[in-house]
């Protein structure tokens, strides 16, 4: 039976640590270190990024060698919990008879609380990436009416019309802050709202 020292265990376990970060996978130990759990997140319902997760977590429980009988066991492809991590959007897998030196330089970690951290602050910096899309088709929308107003141009049919070209661009804005759209047809929109509004520009008196 091959053991490492606290020392190399040390530096091994740090060296775990970087290819679980790199991979996005958070680890942790059970019963005293005879079990060793990985766990990742993933946008739910989505079978690549699921696989994805999969290989993610089997890669990094590999740096853990089964030095007693063990097994590997959680929410794969190959088992009933599957389709839980699927729906979920939570990979996690397990291994047993690993080494306890090794495996014990995890204990007290709380992934699920660093996973539910991680989670939080990547629906903040959507949201707000949402919100700044937003803000941007708004101003887009005001600018270009605002221009269309300067042209001075005496046409009732082109003032009203730019008045409804600000109120989609405002149907628009709060579509994607609440992603009520599907965000690619959402940005098609934009688009169309955009061109049909440099139109009316390109009217002289």
């Amino acid at each position: 039976m091959t053991t490492t020292t606290p020392a190399s265990a040390r530096e091994r376990a740090e060296a775990i640590r970087a290819i679980a970060r790199d991979w996005h996978v958070a680890l942790t130990t059970s019963q005293g270190g005879d079990v060793i759990t990985a766990e990742c997140l993933f946008p739910a319902g989505d079978v690549t990024a699921y696989r994805t997760a999969e290989y993610a977590c089997e890669t990094v429980l590999a740096e853990f060698a089964q030095i007693r009988p063990g097994s590997q066991w959680g929410t794969d492809s190959g088992s009933v919990g599957g389709a839980t991590a699927l729906r979920d959007g939570h990979m996690r897998l397990s291994r047993s008879g690993v080494e306890k030196r090794l495996a014990q330089q995890f204990l007290g970690a709380d992934p699920t609380l660093t996973l539910a951290v991680d989670r939080a602050t990547e629906r903040e910096a959507a949201r707000d990436a949402r919100d700044e899309r937003a803000a941007g088709i708004v101003k887009h929308a005001l600018e270009l009416r605002d221009a269309l107003a300067e042209l001075d141009v005496d046409d009732d049919h082109l003032a009203h019309v730019g008045g409804q070209m600000v109120d989609r661009a405002s149907e628009l804005a709060d579509a994607w802050r609440g992603m009520g759209g599907c965000a690619a047809e959402l940005e098609r929109d934009v688009a169309c709202l955009s061109a049909r509004i440099k139109a009316l520009l390109a009217v002289t008196p």
